[in-house]
């Protein structure tokens, strides 16, 4: 959680089973989106994350 915070996550943090759930093709580095797949209310979402990121592809 402290990496994904460091990361670029200042508006939202994910809950520790939803980033535990995060695979490498949910990930857009392009377009700076993660993609939560199921989230607490059985929701699927993208999330934005900072150019930290990003720049380490």
């Amino acid at each position: 959680m402290l990496y994904l915070t460091n990361c670029g996550f200042h508006c939202f943090i994910p809950r520790v089973g939803e980033a535990l759930n995060i695979k490498v093709s949910d990930i857009d580095f392009q377009r700076k989106l993660i993609f939560l797949r199921m989230t607490k209310k059985c929701k699927q979402c993208l999330i934005p994350f900072g150019d930290e990121l990003a720049l380490n592809t």
